[in-house]
C-alpha cells in the first residue's frame, strides 16, 4: 500500500482518514516508513474523570512529539491535530487544571511551528464545532474499540482533514475576488433605491452586508485581490461610495472595477487582463443565478459559487469561499503587500504612457533586480511561487516546502530575484532551479510572477544564473518546455536567450542546450543586478 500519510495516534483512528492512503503507528509509538514524507500527530485525550492524571498526559504526548522531531527527516511535512475537552468531566467547575493544560498544549504546538517549518498545526475545533458532542463522541464504540472520535464521522473528518493538509502543501490558491454590488455587497439596486434606500448596517439585513465588506477587507489583507463586476452607473456607483460614511468598504479597496452595462463573462476577462492574471485565478461572486450561469458557461476555469438566497448566510458563505479557494497556512511577505503591488502596477502602466520609446521607459523606472539563494526565511515564498506561476512558467512543476528542502539537499541550486523600481518593491517573483552536476546543469523549473512581466526581466534573470553557473564551472545547460494552456507565451523563450533544441516529443515538450562558454552581457544602463549568491 502507497503510504501518502503516516498517522502517530494514541487512539483507534483508522475509520476517521476513509479518504486517503494512511499508514498507522502503533498506540503511542513512533516509528514509521522511511519513504513517507508527510505525517499527521493526532494525539487525543483519553475519556477519564482524574483531572491531575489527564494534565500530565498533556505533557507527556509533548515529550513524545519533541522526541519524534529529533528523529523526523528534516524535509517532512508534520500536521499536527490540537487537542480539546470535549469531553472532560468536571466535578468541579472552578477547577481549571485541564483546561490550562490543554491551552499550554496547543499553544507549544503553535510555538513549535513557528521555529520548525516541517509544522502545520490543524485546529480541530474547526471540525468538532460543526457537531454536537453526542454526535461526535460513540460510547459504545469508544470502549469496544478504543475510538476516540465517532467512525460514523469518517468521510467529513476524512475531507476536513486532507483538505487541510493540500491546501498547505501544494494547492493553487486562487488569487483574485470579482464581486457584483446590488444585493451582494449591499442589501437593495442603487439604480431603484438610491444611495439612501440601500440597506448597509443599521439591523437586519444591512449588517450581514456590512460584515460581509469587512471580511472582504480581511480577506485583501490576507492577499486576496478585491475587483467589481457590476451592471451599474459608474457615476452613481462613485457617488454612492463617497456619500455613504456607513460603507466599510471604499471603492479604492478594489484593485480593478468593470462597473458598465456590458456582460460579466467579458467584464471578468477585461479584470483578469488588467490585473494580469489568468481568469482561472478568479472567484466570481454575485446574488443573480442567471449571471452565475452565464460566467460558468462561458468562463468555466471560473470559480462561481452559490450565493445564498438569505443574507443572515452571507458571512457562512464567505467563510467557506475563503477556505475553499484562500486558505494558507501561512502568509508571504508579497501576500501581505499585494494590494500595493497592484495598486504600483497602475501606476507603471500609466507612466509608460508618457514615453515614446520601451527603452526610455524602463531606464525611467529604475529597476533594481537582486539575485538571490533560496534559504530558510524564502523557502515559504518559493514553494508558493511554484504553486501560483502559470502564464510564465517553463514547466509549471509544483513544489511544496518539504519538496524544495529536499532538492536543496539533493545538488539542486535555487535562486530568486526580487525586483525594485522607483514605484515600490514587488517583492520575490522570479525564480530558477537547476540539478548541477561537476560540469552539467538542468534548469528544472524557470518562472517569473506575472506582476513583472514585459520588462526584459526574464532574459536579465536568466542570464545572471547562467553566468552563476558559468562561474563555478559550468559548461553545459540543459532546460525544458513543458506546453500547458497558460505558459503559451514562454514557448519560445528558450531559443530567444540562444538555447538550441535538442528534441521536442509528441506532446510539444521540448528540450533544449546551450554550451557556457563566457559570461553573457546585458543592458546595465536600464537593469541594475546585485548578486547575493554566498
Amino acid at each position: 500500500m502507497a503510504c501518502n500519510y503516516f498517522v502517530f495516534r494514541n487512539y483507534t483512528v483508522e475509520p476517521l482518514f476513509t479518504a486517503g492512503k494512511c499508514l498507522f503507528s502503533g498506540y503511542e509509538e513512533i516509528d514509521f516508513p522511511e519513504k513517507c514524507n508527510n505525517f499527521i500527530w493526532f494525539y487525543q485525550l483519553p475519556v477519564k474523570y482524574n483531572i491531575p492524571l489527564l494534565t500530565s498526559e498533556t505533557d507527556y504526548y509533548l515529550e513524545r512529539l519533541k522526541f519524534l522531531l529529533k528523529k523526523l527527516p528534516a524535509d517532512c511535512n508534520l500536521f499536527c491535530v490540537t487537542i480539546n475537552d470535549l469531553f472532560a468531566f468536571r466535578t468541579e467547575q472552578a477547577d481549571n487544571r485541564l483546561q490550562s493544560a490543554i491551552f499550554n498544549y496547543n499553544n507549544e504546538l503553535y510555538n513549535l511551528s513557528a521555529r520548525d517549518n516541517r509544522i502545520k498545526v490543524l485546529d480541530i475545533n474547526e471540525f468538532a464545532i460543526r457537531y454536537p458532542v453526542n454526535e461526535l463522541f460513540d460510547a459504545r464504540h469508544y470502549y469496544l474499540s478504543q475510538m476516540i472520535l465517532n467512525p460514523k464521522l469518517g468521510k467529513p473528518f476524512s475531507e476536513w482533514i486532507f483538505g487541510k493538509t493540500e491546501a498547505f502543501t501544494v494547492k493553487v490558491r486562487k488569487k483574485c475576488i470579482v464581486v457584483d454590488l446590488d444585493n451582494t455587497l449591499w442589501g437593495g439596486i442603487l439604480g431603484e433605491d438610491g444611495p439612501e434606500g440601500l440597506k448597509i448596517g443599521n439591523g437586519y439585513p444591512g449588517n450581514c452586508y456590512l460584515d460581509f465588506q469587512e471580511m472582504l477587507l480581511e480577506f485583501s489583507k490576507k492577499g486576496v485581490i478585491l475587483a467589481v463586476a457590476s451592471k451599474n452607473n459608474l457615476s452613481d456607483v462613485q457617488n454612492l461610495f463617497e456619500t455613504r460614511d456607513d460603507l466599510k468598504i471604499k471603492l479604492s479597496d478594489f484593485s480593478a472595477y468593470r462597473i458598465n452595462w456590458n456582460d460579466k463573462p467579458q467584464n471578468i476577462i477585461e479584470i483578469a487582463k488588467e490585473l494580469n492574471i489568468g481568469t482561472d485565478s478568479i472567484v466570481f461572486i454575485d446574488d443573480n443565478p442567471a449571471e452565475r450561469s452565464m460566467v460558468k458557461k462561458m468562463l468555466p476555469q471560473v470559480a462561481v459559487p452559490d450565493f445564498p438566497s438569505q443574507p443572515y448566510k452571507i458571512t457562512q458563505f464567505a467563510r467557506q469561499v475563503y477556505n475553499e479557494y484562500f486558505t494558507v497556512y501561512k502568509l508571504t511577505d508579497e501576500d501581505k503587500s499585494k494590494k500595493e503591488q497592484y495598486l504600483l502596477n497602475t501606476l507603471r502602466k500609466k507612466e509608460e504612457t508618457l514615453y515614446s520609446t520601451k527603452e526610455d521607459f524602463l531606464k525611467a523606472l529604475k529597476l533594481q533586480i537582486t539575485v538571490s539563494q533560496a534559504n530558510k526565511i524564502t523557502l515559504p515564498r518559493v514553494s508558493q511561487m511554484t504553486q501560483k506561476t502559470n502564464q510564465f512558467n517553463l514547466t509549471t512543476k509544483r513544489y511544496s516546502q518539504s519538496d524544495i528542502k529536499r532538492l536543496m539537499n539533493n545538488n539542486y541550486r535555487i535562486w530568486h530575484a526580487s525586483v525594485k523600481d522607483k514605484f515600490g518593491d514587488n517583492g520575490i517573483t522570479a525564480l530558477a532551479i537547476a540539478e548541477v552536476k561537476n560540469e552539467n546543469a538542468f534548469i528544472d523549473s524557470f518562472l517569473l510572477s506575472c506582476r513583472i512581466l514585459g520588462k526584459g526581466i526574464e532574459k536579465v534573470f536568466l542570464t545572471c544564473i547562467l553566468n552563476e553557473l558559468f562561474n563555478n564551472g559550468v559548461k553545459k545547460v540543459k532546460a525544458l518546455y513543458i506546453p500547458t494552456e497558460k505558459n503559451v507565451q514562454t514557448e519560445m523563450f528558450y531559443e530567444n536567450t540562444g538555447f538550441r533544441v535538442v528534441s521536442v516529443d509528441n506532446n510539444g515538450q521540448k528540450l533544449y542546450e546551450k554550451e557556457l562558454v563566457s559570461v553573457i552581457d546585458f543592458d546595465k544602463s536600464i537593469y541594475n543586478v546585485v548578486m547575493l549568491t554566498d
